[in-house]
This record gives C-alpha cells, structure tokens and sequence, in this order.
C-alpha cells in the first residue's frame, strides 16, 4: 500500500460525522429564524398571490396547482406544497419561510447521505474517513451565504423542492446499482423508482431538475463504471439513461424555434449576448460561494453587465477561455486516481447550469441557480485543499473551523438583513444603485412608509444613474405624485414622453407603469395635468414595438393594449381602434377577450356592422364560459346589428 497523503484527515470515531452534521443542521436552523420575517419579494405574489382570496381549505386546490404560468410544465408538485401550507392554515409569511427552512435542513440531511454513500464506495486519495468528509461537505453547504436567496425567497421553494426530489433520485440510484449484483430484482425496482419517479417529480418542481440525468451520469461514471470489474453488465443501464437524455433532447427538438427566440424579443439582451455573459456570471458565482461578498451578492442583479463582444468588457474573454480551461482540466483529470474527485465535483457544478445558464432566455444573474450546483463546488474545493495540503492535518482542521464559522457569520449577517424589508430594499439598493428593480421597490416601500420625498429622490436619482430605464423611473415619479394628491410637473411628463421614445425592450415595465398612472389619471388623481406630451409619443412607441417584435407581437399584447386605452382616453379613438384590431388578429384571442369587447364597443361606435359581427362571432367561440355580465355586454352590441328592439 501506498503511504498516505500528509494532509489525510485522520480516522475520527463514528459520532464525529454525526455531530458536525447535527451542528450544522443546528446552527444553520438558527442563523435563518430571524429572515422567516421578512418580506414577499419580486415574483412571490404573482405566483402565490391567488391563495390570499381564499380562506384556509376553501381554495380551488386543483386548480391553482395545474395552472401556474412560471415554466412550461406548471410545477405542480411545487405548487400544491404551497397549496398544502394554505390547507394547513401555515400560509403566513414566517409560515412559508419556516417551511422553505425545513426543506433546506432536509436537503442537507440528502446531501450528507449520497455525499457519504459515494465516497464510501469510492474513497478519495486523500480521505481516510469518507463520513466525516461527508459531513463536513453538507454542514458547509448548508451555512453558505448565496442559499439566503432560495431559502428566504418564498416562491424558490420550487427549487429547494427541486433539489429534494433530484438528491432522492440519485440516492436511490446509487442505493440500485448497489444492489444490482446482490438483489437484482430489487435493484432494478429501485432503480425504476429513481428514473421513473424521483427525476419526474424533480422536473415537475422545477424544469431544471431535468439536471438530475446528468448528475445521475456523472455519479455511474465516476463511482461504477470507474470501479467495475464487469463492464458488459453496465451497457443496458447506461442504454437506458442515453434514452431518458435523447427523449428529452427530441421533446426540445419539436418544439418550434421561437420557444427560444422568441423569449428574447422581452430582454436587453439577445441570444449571442447571453451565451457570452454566462461564463462571466459563473465566475462571479463561483467568487460567492467560496469568498462571499456580501456588498455583492443578494436578489437584485438585474444590473448585471451584459457582454456585447469578446471584448466588451474585456473580462468575457478572459471568463471564456478560463471556464474552457476548467472544464478541460476536468476532463484531464477524470481517470486520475488522485485528482478525480476534483474532476467529479467540477463537473458536476457545471452540469447544474446546464438548463438555467445557456439558451433559455432566463434573467442572467440568480443566486438561487447554484443551490444545488455548489454542492460539486465545494467537493472539488474540498478535495483539491486536502490534496494539495502540505502541513498537519490538524492545522487543516482549525483553518476550515475558522473558514466556516466566517462563512456562517456571514450568512448570519445577511439574514438579519433579510428579516426586514426596509432593511434589505435599502441595501439592495445601495449595493446595486443600477439596478432598476431595486431601485423601483425601494421607492415603493418609502413611499408606503409616508416618506415621499425620498421616494421620488429615490425615481429621478435611478432615471439619472440608469439613462436607459429612465421611462420607468419616471413613470413611477408620476404615479407618485398621483397618489399623494399632487399634478406631476409639466416637465416630468415631458422628460417621461422623452424617455419613451428610446425605451428599450421593457415591454412588461412599460406596461405597468402605463397602466397604473393611467389609472390614477381616469380616478381623478393627478389634477389636471397635462399628459398630451405622453400621449403623443404612443403611436410611434406601439409601431417600434410592432417593428422589435414582429409576428411575436402576441406576447406584448398587454403593453399595446395599455396603450391603446391612453389613446382612447384622449379621444384618439381611431388610433386605438388600430392597435385593437392588430391586438385581436394575433390568434390569442381566448386570454385576452377584454380585448375584443373593447374592440366591437369601439366599432359599434363607428357603425362598421360587417366587423362588429365578424368580433362578436369570435368572441363568442372563446368566451362560452364568460361571466353574466360580459354575456350581457355583448348581446347589447349584438341587438343593433341584428335590428332588435
């Protein structure tokens, strides 16, 4: 036998393990109890909101769990958890966060079983007590810092669910395979349970679960195959999964071009511009999950920069050719009997960010995307300290005791932040003055709290720093003035008309903000402010919109539909009734019926009974479950078409 590695971290007794897991369990318990009070964020009511209109156990369960908009798959097994804490009467907010605290501390608990059962099946080099480095590896995971932002985000329990459903299946895969000489029968029962089970309830949580196959290819590569004295006995499962990995392949492959085009005809980025940013943005979340930045790290990062070129900025070279470099590392090192496991956890970090950090027009930057990734992080971590360790192992000890006790006062840190959301807007705001998110919802919040004058301090210092989201700033100045009485100043307006003609591709915020002052505007709350300067530029920012988006234009139809209300409420009626129509020819007609009844109120008006009849017809194929009232509101435009009385 070989000598040992003088950095080998000696043979501790059984309890060590369990006690360096117990303790992270525990300290990671009470470093998160001051978050559970802390806000809904972002994309939380628009996903959970629909529960708060109904009392406990009275809600339509089945269908809020089989309609959710977030993924193409609905996430349902995500969705009835949160139906579940509703039924429950747990749907308060330290409620819903305490049960996102649990799933994590379960996850853990996953994570410490497979890291365990791997290793000691196939021990690193450097690792004479493959529990203890189990444990250690779960109770770092569990006090990272960059986890705040999945498990005190509500609605990312989607992901911590994910995660759960996605470590079942490999541990369970792990548990077959083995058993496959022992058990057969048993073995391929359990193994059916993983990929048949497990891996769909991971994907119907959340589409990236769809990374456990390469997780679960991984883990037969570098822990079976790699040690198979047999390998003729490998190729009918291996087969399998190849099958499991091509029928998805083919699922995406039938899918029309635009299901990824055209998600970015709403982004400030194109295809190519996101492809180069992500090695950038992997990098950067690397630096925070082994060296957190507090300053840096958090939920806004929508001021992310976006790599125009190789060289804009300089660092997209440099990130591409360092993360093609890792991953050729990885794959050097792969049949190294001392530096595998490296290999394994590096690989197995990237194959995380396969689904959320290539195509998919997704936002660029969320912590949340490495929850389960930085697992194989911090054993490639891990793995490569001890080896390269040249001093007693003792001393390793104490310097990843004192590591991991800065990483929990640093996750400490932050959860007391994000226990308060005063607290947490402002320092989101502060750490990220160019992010428009965190700049909106922090004048949102002054605002709420009676401070107006820094909330609209708050509006024009963003339109300022952040030129090209200057029309959103400033249609939340207006709204601000709106709501507390007082006519928006003329030059407001006109630098908000100004703005909108060289907005970008914000549809979804324009339309909000639209839709809001114009409301306030039609309840009588802006005075008598002079908003022509805003109507005026309408027309050419829907034809911009018609040019930028072209026959995707469906998916804006809520923006151009705001705008064709502004006109109308000018008495632009023609105009409007253009917008209307082009809106209604899109072929979406059953989600936006509104649409159409506005559209046939507008012709009725103008006496065009040939088109009247051709929208009340086609309305009446897509609204045959239509509430009394809208029924009534088109038999009355009906009547005079038909000559009735």
């Amino acid at each position: 036998m070989s000598e040992p590695h003088p950095a080998e971290l000696p043979v501790q007794n059984h309890r060590l393990p369990w006690l360096i897991l117990l303790t992270g369990l525990l300290l990671s318990a009470a470093i998160y109890l001051p978050g559970l009070s802390g806000p809904w964020l972002v994309d939380d009511e628009s996903n959970l909101g629909m529960f708060s209109h109904y009392a406990p156990g009275q809600a339509p369960y089945a269908d809020i769990i089989f309609s959710n908009p977030s993924g193409p798959l609905g996430r349902a097994v995500s969705m009835a958890s949160f139906a579940g804490n509703h039924a429950l009467g747990l749907f308060s907010t330290p409620a819903l966060k305490a049960t996102n605290l649990v799933i994590h501390l379960l996850n853990g608990l996953l994570l410490f079983f497979l890291l365990r059962r791997l290793f000691r099946r196939r021990t690193p080099a450097a690792v004479s007590a493959p529990d203890l480095f189990a444990a250690s590896l779960a109770a770092w995971w569990l006090l990272l810092p960059i986890h705040i932002s999945t498990v005190l985000y509500i609605v990312q329990r989607m992901t911590e669910i994910s995660t759960f459903f996605s470590l079942a299946a490999c541990l369970a895969y792990v548990a077959g395979r083995d058993a496959l000489d022992a058990r057969p029968v048993r073995s391929k029962l359990i193994l059916a349970c993983s990929l048949l089970l497990l891996l769909p309830l991971a994907v119907f949580a959340k589409e990236s679960g769809v990374s456990t196959l390469a997780f679960i290819v991984l883990i037969e590569l570098f822990f079976f195959a790699a040690t198979a004295k047999t390998p003729k006995r490998l190729l009918p499962l291996l087969t399998g999964i190849v099958i499991v990995i091509a029928f998805a392949g083919a699922a995406l492959s039938l899918a029309p071009p635009r299901f990824i085009t055209d998600g970015y005809l709403g982004r400030d980025f194109s295809l190519d511009e996101r492809l180069l940013t992500q090695p950038r943005v992997l990098f950067s979340y690397i630096r925070d999950i082994l060296l957190p930045n507090s300053a840096h790290m958090g939920l806004y990062q929508d001021d992310f920069v976006i790599s125009h070129s190789l060289i804009s900025p300089l660092t997209t070279l440099a990130a591409i050719s360092g993360l093609l470099l890792v991953l050729c590392i990885a794959l050097r090192c792969a049949d190294s009997p001392r530096w595998w496991p490296v290999s394994f956890g590096l690989l197995f970090y990237f194959s995380g960010h396969l689904v959320e950090s290539t195509m998919i027009a997704l936002e660029l930057y969320f912590e949340h995307r490495n929850y389960l990734p930085s697992a194989g992080l911090l054993v490639a971590a891990a793995a490569l300290i001890i080896t390269l360790w040249p001093w007693r192992p003792r001393l390793l000890i104490v310097a990843l005791a004192c590591y991991l006790a800065l990483l929990a006062f640093s996750t400490a840190q932050r959860t007391a932040i994000w226990g308060s959301q005063g607290l947490l807007l402002q320092t989101s705001a502060i750490n990220h003055p160019l992010s428009t998110r965190a700049g909106t919802d922090y004048a949102e919040y002054l605002l709420a709290h009676h401070e107006r004058q820094m909330a609209l301090a708050v509006t024009l210092r963003g339109a300022e720093k952040n030129p090209d989201f200057a029309a959103i700033y400033y249609l939340q100045a207006i709204s601000i003035y709106c709501r507390i009485g007082t006519p928006p100043p003329a030059v407001l307006i006109r630098s908000t008309a100004g703005a909108m003609s060289t907005l970008g591709s914000y549809a979804t915020s324009l339309s909000i903000g639209l839709s809001d002052v114009l409301e306030r505007k039609q309840g009588g709350r802006c005075g008598h402010a002079d908003f022509r300067p805003l109507v005026d530029v309408l027309p050419a920012v829907d034809m911009k919109l018609r040019r930028q988006y072209g026959e995707a234009r469906r998916s804006i139809w809520l923006t151009r539909f705001t705008i064709s209300q502004w006109l109308s409420d000018n008495g632009r009626d023609a105009e409007a009734r253009d917008i209307l129509s082009d809106i209604w020819a899109q072929d979406n007609k059953a989600i936006m019926p509104t649409v159409g009844l506005i559209l046939a109120k507008a012709l009725a008006r103008e006496n065009d009974r040939a088109k009247l009849q051709q929208v009340l017809n086609e309305l009446d194929q897509v609204t045959g479950d239509a509430p009394p009232e809208f029924r009534q509101e088109m038999n009355a435009l009906r009547k005079p078409a038909t000559g009735k009385p």
